[in-house]
């Protein structure tokens, strides 16, 4: 499974307002996979709440945690790969810049299951999107070993 964290650019003071212009939103992309070592007691709040959100329209409200905890468990090495892009959902605004590590995180079963019962849009079953064309986009691999890049 792959969560997404979206940022916007706090001068655009809004997501949607981010979504419309190049460079207004950051997004960071981490595996998460079940399964695979100790699952992170990080996402045991949102596996608790998870059965609140079943369908469109339906939420709940997880308690705040520091994103980069996630990275606490790693070793001295992390890499990532880097590129300007677009939305990977409608409208698709090219206003993205990706970052995507290159790292999983163990996650439990039930919370796998929870994220497979929510009922998509229009009877969707899936919420892939399919891989697009790099369209000329240069895809940066950075390397950090023990703080230097």
């Amino acid at each position: 499974m792959e969560m997404k964290i979206f940022f916007y650019r706090a001068d655009l003071k809004s997501f949607e307002k981010a979504e419309t212009q190049k460079g207004g939103l950051a997004a960071f992309s981490v595996g998460l996979k079940s399964g695979y070592g100790t699952p992170d007691h990080l996402f045991d709040n949102l596996e608790r709440n998870l059965h609140k959100v079943q369908s469109i329209n339906s939420s709940s409200e997880i308690t705040p945690f520091r994103f980069a905890s996630i990275f606490d468990y790693t070793s001295t090495f992390l890499s990532f790969y880097f590129y300007d892009g677009s939305l990977d959902y409608p409208p698709c605004s090219e206003s993205v810049s990706w970052f995507i590590v290159d790292y999983v995180d163990a996650i439990t079963d039930n919370l796998i299951r929870g994220f497979r019962n929510i009922k998509l849009a229009e009877g969707d079953v899936s919420n892939v999107r399919p891989p697009q064309a790099l369209n000329k986009r240069q895809v940066k691999n950075v390397f950090v070993h023990d703080g230097k890049k």
